[in-house]
């Protein structure tokens, strides 16, 4: 009998302890939204993730909705490009952790006013750089909207999991021998899935869709006074 007796009480223990370390979960009004694979469209080229519309809401929108501070840098890409982008690294949203970085609209002169500012300038593993911006500019900063929102789950999801939620994508493109990138051009979504990866999100507004992930070499700029590049910069930023 006290054997059965210890048994059961490992065994209950053994619960508990697999109940306190399961993702919390959100029980508030956000709870749906919060998860990366609902995404609203509004039938007229526009798009909403995590509740934050995409081109309107902005910087300050979303770090109050990550309860986390933003953090702020221009990235030169080995091509040329730049973009100014704004990243969150320990955000929670319906029990999933990620990081998430947001690109921002800006014009060419802001850009090239704000890289003058910079106070650093780190190199990447991508071949790429990362100007450091002062801390005085966050203020202002953070009235900025964005154009794309990339989401990085620190845990692998499968892709039985990814394709049960978001449904067959559009496209697949191959992307060298072991990683693709799935393409849903309606709701304004790129998965990109790497062998032995976590999964990397990128979503953008359904009108804006060809210009970021289609042939460019017709495509106007989304907005003209926008300088809209694609930038994920993972490795910077993932674990």
């Amino acid at each position: 009998m006290k054997i059965t007796y210890g048994i059961l009480g490992l065994l209950f223990i053994a619960i508990l302890v697999s109940w306190t370390q399961m993702p919390e979960i959100s029980t508030d009004d956000r709870a749906i939204t919060s998860l990366p694979w609902i995404i609203k469209t509004d039938g007229e080229g526009g798009s909403s993730i995590f509740g934050l519309e995409i081109g309107k809401a902005t910087v300050r929108q979303a770090q109050t909705l990550f309860n986390d501070e933003a953090e702020f840098g221009i990235f030169l890409d080995k091509d040329g490009s730049q973009s100014l982008e704004t990243f969150f690294n320990y955000t929670r949203m319906a029990g999933l952790q990620a990081r998430i970085t947001l690109t921002l609209k800006t014009t060419p002169q802001e850009l090239e006013s704000l890289a003058n500012q910079a106070i650093d300038k780190k190199g990447q593993q991508s071949n790429s750089f990362k100007l450091v911006l002062p801390t005085d500019l966050n203020e202002n900063l953070l009235s900025y909207t964005f154009s794309s929102l990339t989401y990085q789950p620190k845990v692998k999801l499968e892709q039985e999991l990814l394709q049960a939620r978001f449904g067959i994508p559009d496209t697949v493109k191959n992307i060298g021998e072991e990683a693709q990138q799935w393409l849903f051009p309606k709701k304004g979504l790129s998965i990109l899935l790497a062998k032995n990866e976590k999964p990397v999100f990128q979503y953008v507004r359904p009108d804006q869709f060809d210009y970021y992930f289609g042939d460019k070499t017709n495509e106007p700029v989304p907005d003209q006074n926008e300088q809209a590049v694609t930038s994920l910069h993972s490795d910077s930023k993932q674990d």
